[in-house]
């Protein structure tokens, strides 16, 4: 076992200890706490013993000892130590600046036993080697998905560059083949050019030139070349000459009674007129080219901004730091929603002390919930238990505030909104809470408005909520309050607890009925028509409003809220509206 002894004490008033063995730790610890209690600074000291270890941890006057093996080293004492203190001053609170000798002995000794087995024998106690464990299992696996990574993006950078070559060679390909095509080309030209040249022509034969007798057009004869090539005219006087060679030949025309003069034909000019088309063609396909190789690179620049960075050492590291960071974050948040949950903040309460000192300090504020329906109600009680006018002030000189607390309408400005204006400026008897829209539904939400609109009015001993189906004795809740003076953290009511609605459509339903555990049962709460909270209390709902939950009904809202603080309970029949007890201070109108 690695923890056989732990105390805790106040200066050297031991408050609990337990021992797991029969030795002299006792009186070594305090003799140890004798010798620390003059250092008024928190500390975390150890002191050797033969083949143990004292370890001391001091806190805000508070004192926690273990004594441990050697073997244990310090880690895990100083964590036993710190659980320790969070839990005595989590259970005990105050109290523990005024507790006497071995008063909470009974109680906390079975937890120092616990928590020592627990710390001696479990081996998740040593958090923080579990969690340099853990994070270490993190490291190797990140390093490992990463080294995965560079190597899939070292094999896309292969492939990227094989089919960068296999582009260069696709371009030159496409280029020898036109090529190639254009060379064919050209020479089927020339061979068609050769071979099957055509000389075609007309004549005419005016009517003047004629020498005798005009021949027939069928009997005009057309000669090539001296003889090479004969042709006869065609009716419409046209004459053809085929498969014809590139280059200059004489045609002659022999008809009876006519004479004509050779004549040359330039076969050439066709083949300049093909030539130019061949030089268009080849331009175009050209120019098509060269769109082709501009749509293919932006293709290749983006498929190489595609390709996978790879991380370098130096992200890695950066990864780890973030998840670190977010660790700490984690926690500092936890811290601070601790310290909330403890009561007001540092300037909050230099806040409320200095407002206090310019406000005369009132015994209670008395809220009674009303609605815009509720109007003959109001009066009814104005006319009974409610003072008005000027029996209000002198209530007020006394120290207790009554107002009606009511929200605003849905549509802003109505009459609705109007007629309560109205009549507050008639009667000056309301609390109106501007932020808050009355309904039915919301009223778990006013209760949060109520109480820190009360918090930032009035300066109050107590702050009283009321339903209004309820007739009261103003002076026996008075006499009531004034009893109760001067005591913090008092959660005053008719206590009671039970069972969830889980029945949707029954009356009380819980639509979130699965969050109060297997059991299906409500935490202890004061019924809903009559509840007082201390000041501190009533500060805690106004500073943390924004982060505490609501459920469907304010009563068991209320009982939420209390559970997270150190809030005392207190059960007075009185309170139960709903009994038959002659000395309450409320009954049911």
């Amino acid at each position: 076992m690695a923890i056989l002894y732990a105390l805790v004490a106040r200066g050297t008033v031991v408050l609990a200890e337990f021992t797991a063995t029969s030795t002299n730790a006792s009186t070594i610890a305090k003799q140890i706490l004798e010798k620390v209690h003059g250092n008024n600074n928190d500390s975390n000291v150890s002191y050797s013993q033969d083949r143990y270890v004292f370890h001391v941890k001091r806190t805000d006057g508070l004192t926690v000892l273990c004594m441990a093996e050697e073997t244990a080293g310090r880690t895990i004492p100083f964590t036993f130590l710190e659980d320790i203190h969070q839990r005595f001053v989590r259970t005990y609170g105050r109290a523990v600046h005024t507790a006497q000798a071995y008063a909470m002995n009974d109680e906390f000794s079975r937890v120092l036993s616990q928590q020592i087995e627990y710390y001696s024998n479990d081996p998740n106690a040593d958090r923080i080697n579990r969690i340099k464990g853990e994070m270490s299992q993190v490291r190797d696996v990140m390093i490992e998905n990463i080294d995965k990574v560079l190597d899939r993006g070292e094999r896309l950078e292969l492939l990227v560059d094989k089919t960068a070559t296999m582009q260069g060679n696709t371009f030159r390909f496409r280029k020898q083949a036109r090529r190639f095509r254009s060379t064919v080309w050209w020479r089927n030209c020339k061979l068609t050019s050769e071979d099957s040249n055509t000389i075609t022509g007309r004549v005419r034969i005016p009517a003047s030139t004629a020498i005798g007798h005009a021949a027939k057009f069928s009997n005009i004869k057309v000669v090539l070349n001296g003889g090479q090539n004969i042709s006869f005219l065609r009716p419409d006087g046209y004459f053809t000459f085929h498969k014809v060679p590139a280059g200059t030949h004489l045609i002659e025309v022999y008809a009876l009674g006519f004479f004509f003069s050779p004549n040359t034909s330039k076969p050439s000019l066709i083949m300049a007129f093909f030539s130019c088309l061949a030089w268009l063609y080849v331009a175009g396909r050209l120019w098509q080219d060269a769109q082709h190789r501009v749509a293919l690179n932006t293709v290749l620049k983006k498929n190489l901004e595609l390709r996978p960075k790879a991380l370098t050492v130096d992200d890695k590291l950066m990864v780890l730091g973030c998840k670190d960071l977010e660790r700490r974050i984690v926690e500092t948040e936890m811290e601070l929603a601790q310290a909330k949950s403890q009561g007001y903040l540092k300037n909050q309460k230099s806040l409320s002390s200095s407002s206090s000192g310019n406000k005369k300090k009132m015994l209670a504020v008395i809220g009674v919930y009303t609605g815009f329906g509720s109007h003959l109600k109001r009066n009814k009680f104005r006319g009974s238990w409610m003072p008005r006018d000027d029996a209000l002030k002198k209530l007020e000189e006394r120290g207790v505030i009554i107002r009606f607390v009511i929200g605003r309408s849905a549509n802003r400005g109505d009459s609705l909104d109007r007629k309560i204006d109205q009549e507050n400026l008639a009667t000056k008897d309301f609390l109106i809470l501007e932020n808050h829209e009355e309904a039915q539904e919301e009223l778990p939400k006013k209760v949060k408005f109520f109480y820190s609109a009360a918090v930032q009015n009035w300066d109050a001993e107590f702050y009283v909520k009321v339903d209004d189906n309820v007739d009261l004795d103003l002076e026996g809740l008075i006499g009531l309050l004034e009893s109760r003076r001067g005591q913090d953290g008092a959660y005053i009511g008719c206590m009671k607890s039970g069972d969830v609605v889980t029945q949707e459509g029954s009356q009380w339903y819980e639509p979130e009925w699965w969050k109060f555990g297997d059991d299906k049962s409500y935490f202890r709460h004061a019924t809903g028509s009559l509840v007082i909270l201390s000041k501190n209390l009533a500060q805690y709902i106004n500073i943390n409003s924004g982060l505490l939950k609501t459920y469907a009904f304010d009563d068991t809202t209320i009982g939420s809220w209390m559970i997270g603080v150190q809030a005392t309970y207190i059960d007075d029949n009185r309170l139960c509206c709903s009994s038959t007890r002659q000395e309450k201070v409320c009954s049911m109108a």
